[in-house]
């Protein structure tokens, strides 16, 4: 997709970026992805209002949560080729204010044809000094597996004696 394609507006001719009609809205989003293109999103209702081209979300991606930079002004129907498919929800609002302009998104757009590259790397690459938030699995172990880990010993665990035993 291209810059124009994704950013149809003009803060220069036209002041504000158009708010979407009422009812269901989409987006795309570009994440920081290797070739990957834009995806489309379902935006929730309660994030209607803040979501414009240049804001930073956090999105389902299979079965992790990244974060995603909106390449598109929200529509009320989902693009053709969608029917079929679930869109997922974004699930976050990351920024209160938007962090890219139009004129960064254009260039990273650019930047993302030239080089053969995601949208969402060369947007990434723009922005050095802004953390990515991801999520991650953690495990922590429970009372009793606490005490059953006091009870092993390296016999118990003949994999993890010392050599030569």
């Amino acid at each position: 997709m291209t810059p124009e394609a994704a950013v149809p507006w003009s803060s220069e001719k036209n002041g504000a970026p158009p708010k979407a009609p009422p009812g269901e809205r989409y987006v795309q989003v570009a994440l920081n992805v290797p070739r990957l293109p834009p995806l489309t999103y379902k935006v929730p209702a309660e994030m209607a209002e803040g979501i414009a081209p240049g804001v930073r979300v956090f999105v389902p991606l299979g079965k992790r949560r990244v974060t995603g930079y909106v390449v598109s002004r929200p529509w009320s129907e989902p693009p053709p080729g969608t029917e079929g498919f679930a869109i997922k929800e974004i699930i976050e609002r990351l920024d209160e204010e938007v962090l890219l302009t139009e004129e960064l998104l254009g260039l990273t757009g650019w930047v993302a044809d030239y080089y053969d590259c995601g949208w969402g790397e060369a947007i990434r690459t723009a922005l050095p000094g802004v953390p990515e938030k991801k999520s991650a699995v953690r495990y922590r172990l429970t009372p009793a597996g606490r005490e059953a880990e006091k009870s092993l010993t390296a016999e118990s665990l003949p994999g993890l004696a010392p050599p030569g035993d």
